[in-house]
């Protein structure tokens, strides 16, 4: 999904690069791209960026993770800040670009959309309100798709704990063994035919001591 949107939002003139970031809770605190395209890609190779407060974290996406706030840059070799990456950024012929942080709708960031330009002011207002609208789209989306592994992971995590009850219900019938479990009172709770056909069994629920041989 998020290739396919950058993909997508890279045709579009005069954008040259569009990506798909996530903030990594690691000590390093690490920006990883997981999608980009576009006629710029090779920017992104080799592109470090983190989000904490050192200068490889003041950048657009670091400020964006930080603030929860769109980060516009509207001239790269303007913004002191974003010193770290502008010789890479210029020799893509990169001039602007702009950060939407994407949040889910309880507030917790999922990821960051960074749009590139080659012309100075990445996005007008309209197409920010665009942006704006995906965004918010995509946050659903996502929450949507967790709800749904949350999910299926729990129904996977029933299904295979029904397997080995299953396993250990066998194990438990046809055990040469004679087996008796008991409650807390002491009362008989299960028995396996082995257990029956060593002993006369009493009623379920039975104390443990009526048993005879």
């Amino acid at each position: 999904m998020y290739q396919s949107i950058c993909e997508a939002l890279s045709t579009a003139e005069p954008i040259a690069l569009a990506t798909v970031c996530i903030a990594e809770q690691t000590p390093g605190r690490t920006v990883r791209i997981v999608a980009a395209a576009g006629r710029a890609i090779g920017y992104t190779e080799g592109l470090a960026v983190t989000w904490d407060d050192s200068p490889l974290g003041n950048g657009p996406m670091g400020r964006a993770i930080r603030t929860g706030e769109v980060q516009f840059n509207d001239d790269l070799t303007a913004d002191e800040r974003f010193s770290p990456w502008r010789t890479q950024a210029l020799a893509f012929g990169l001039r602007s670009s702009f950060v939407l942080p994407i949040c889910l709708p309880g507030g917790a960031l999922a990821m960051l959309l960074s749009v590139y330009s080659e012309r100075k002011t990445a996005v007008d207002t309209e197409q920010l309100e665009q942006f704006r609208r995906l965004g918010d789209d995509l946050a659903v989306c996502i929450e949507m798709l967790r709800t749904r592994t949350a999910l299926q992971a729990a129904l996977d995590r029933a299904e295979r704990q029904d397997k080995q009850l299953a396993v250990l219900e066998r194990a438990f019938e046809n055990s040469v063994a004679a087996v008796m479990v008991t409650d807390a009172h002491n009362r008989i709770a299960l028995i396996n035919p082995a257990f029956e056909k060593l002993v006369r069994v009493p009623a379920r629920g039975a104390p443990s001591g009526a048993i005879r041989r």
